[in-house]
């Protein structure tokens, strides 16, 4: 009784055993199988993402190479499968580009992002001739710039050329006074000739020692008698009076 009550003990022990070893062996491929799933889900996501990818790449490689002009939408707008407009495929905002495929009265059939349908004329303009204007707008800008900066250079240029006019004249004018100086001096002496280099006039001065002063008259009035030759040589704001070519007098 004794033995057989150790050995139904034992084989308990045994099955327990067994049990146990089962349950890690389910655990171990439970836990290779979630490994496995969270692999997969990774790969999946890749996938995902890639396909994603190859999509954009596909709608734009099918945008490029379909046939038509391009379109650019200015207002936005719908394409609806039909010309009738009786369901609504995508939407368009401003700036959007479609390829124009055909038109049918005031409706453009369009391919845009792999979708092709019908949508209005209106609010739709040439990506050329915008591209054309925008390259035109450029152009004029580029021109009125060049035109500006050309401006401004030949002012500058205008300006330093005056100035090294003026420069030019003023040191033509210091040469010149300064010759006329020393040719009064050397005619008339120190003294006389730095008065009517200061354009003064006095009495007794001669005939020439005033044209060398004022210059030669406007005007002259003479009047000739027994004792001699009177003048009266008008200049602007004086009058000059003579006797037998000597200054006598003036009047302002």
């Amino acid at each position: 009784m004794r033995y057989k009550l150790i050995l139904v003990l034992l084989t308990i022990s045994f099955q327990i055993k067994a049990q146990e070893t089962e349950i890690v062996k389910i655990n171990r491929t439970i836990d290779s199988i979630d490994y496995i799933i969270n692999q997969k889900n990774e790969e999946i996501r890749l996938l995902v993402e890639k396909k994603n990818a190859l999509s954009s790449l596909k709608n734009k490689i099918l945008i490029d190479n379909q046939v038509g002009e391009t379109y650019v939408c200015i207002l936005g707008t719908c394409i609806y499968e039909t010309p009738k407009q009786n369901k609504m495929l995508a939407r368009l905002k401003g700036g959007d580009k479609v390829k124009l495929l055909e038109t049918q009265d005031n409706l453009y059939k369009v391919f845009f992002n792999g979708i092709t349908g019908w949508t209005l004329k209106t609010g739709f303009e040439s990506d050329f001739e915008i591209q054309k204007k925008d390259a035109a707008a450029k152009q004029i800008l580029i021109i009125k710039d060049k035109v500006e900066q050309e401006k401004i250079l030949r002012g500058k240029q205008i300006e330093e050329e005056r100035i090294a006019n003026e420069k030019k004249i003023k040191q033509e004018n210091r040469i010149a006074q300064t010759k006329r100086k020393n040719d009064l001096i050397i005619k008339y002496g120190q003294d006389i000739g730095l008065k009517i280099f200061d354009g003064l006039v006095w009495i007794g001065m001669t005939k020439s020692m005033l044209i060398d002063s004022r210059g030669r008259p406007k005007d002259i009035n003479r009047t000739v008698g027994s004792w001699g030759v009177h003048e009266q040589w008008i200049y602007t704001g004086i009058y000059i009076y003579l006797e037998n070519d000597i200054v006598t007098s003036w009047q302002d």
